[in-house]
């Protein structure tokens, strides 16, 4: 039952999300956006094969020196990344907390396929920079193709790090809250409170960069709390149609379109943005707005745990 369940509605929870990516060398700061924009089940008896296809981009700046050289990057790669992972499904239920726990666990290594859409660009500097760079292309070792290769092997091996332990959502029935997330929880526990929800995540934003969160259902509205401690961000609640255009621009790599947003506020503090009920899911959108400081933008933001809850449908059962 739970296979077949799975194979007919186990992407719904998953299918279009954007998904923030985290720092490698700093867990705790989200730096880039995942957006699953394909998935399929495929059961055969109650084994299940996921496949998923997304496009993304992260934040990559490294220095390396070579032979007097410098070679530097920074910018936010572009790019696509297929997974297949054989796997299981198994379930959990805990009566003294009244959590529910539903996991997809790989039987065997996911397969990740990743690749950068765009070239990565390579800043030379130092007084042989030039000769390097020469040498490095006439034997196919450019600083670009250097750079694309690291990216493509720390791409890989990351999703296959970060999937191998699989996925999974935890529902408290007492509330209706549901948390999706990487790896597998103890029985009877939610998944720890991440972007959205906890105010221990923030979020870096370099000039031009773009952040898309959701989209979220919010039939009785949604108040989005965003707090800037470093720069001017813009930030917009939007149908999810709409932040999907820039999302799709932005990985394309040419110039945003004109969206209409719900509401949209040019942030340098705290405020809240507020819609009321909503047909649509709803995302929120965030750009940096170029300033003095000439770092990147750094904002953290949150929407309260009840209102999480309410949005998808309240509680399950009455509990004392």
């Amino acid at each position: 039952m739970l296979a077949q369940l799975a194979e007919g509605r186990g992407c719904d929870a998953v299918k279009g999300q954007f998904r923030a990516l985290r720092d490698k060398a700093r867990p705790d700061v989200v730096t880039g956006v995942l957006w699953i924009r394909g998935c399929r089940m495929l059961r055969r008896g109650t084994a299940i094969t996921l496949e998923l296809a997304a496009h993304g981009w992260q934040r990559l700046e490294r220095a390396q020196d070579k032979a007097g050289a410098t070679f530097e990057v920074a910018q936010d790669v572009r790019f696509a990344a297929e997974v297949t992972m054989p796997g299981a499904i198994d379930v959990a239920y805990e009566p003294d907390t009244h959590v529910a726990s539903l996991w997809f666990s790989p039987t065997r290594t996911p397969q990740v396929r990743f690749s950068p859409i765009q070239d990565i660009a390579v800043e030379e500097q130092g007084a042989w920079a030039e000769t390097v760079g020469a040498l490095g292309t006439l034997v196919g070792q450019s600083p670009e193709s250097k750079a694309e290769d690291q990216a493509k092997r720390e791409g890989r091996g990351e999703m296959t790090t970060q999937l191998a332990n699989g996925l999974g959502a935890t529902f408290d029935l007492c509330t209706g809250l549901v948390r999706v997330d990487l790896g597998r929880t103890a029985k009877g526990k939610m998944y720890a409170a991440g972007v959205g929800e906890s105010k221990k995540a923030p979020v870096e934003l370099h000039a031009s960069g773009l952040q898309v969160f959701g989209p979220y259902p919010a039939p009785e509205g949604m108040n989005a709390h965003v707090e800037v401690e470093q720069g001017t961000v813009r930030a917009a609640l939007m149908c999810r149609a709409e932040a999907e255009k820039l999302a799709t621009a932005y990985v394309d790599g040419v110039e945003l379109p004109e969206v209409k947003p719900l509401v949209v506020k040019d942030i340098d503090g705290e405020t809240t943005l507020h819609i009321g009920k909503s047909r649509c899911p709803v995302s929120l959108v965030v750009r940096s707005i170029p300033d003095a400081i000439g770092g990147p933008a750094r904002f953290r933001w949150w929407r309260s745990t009840a209102e999480w809850a309410e949005s998808t449908g309240g509680p399950l059962i009455k509990c004392r």
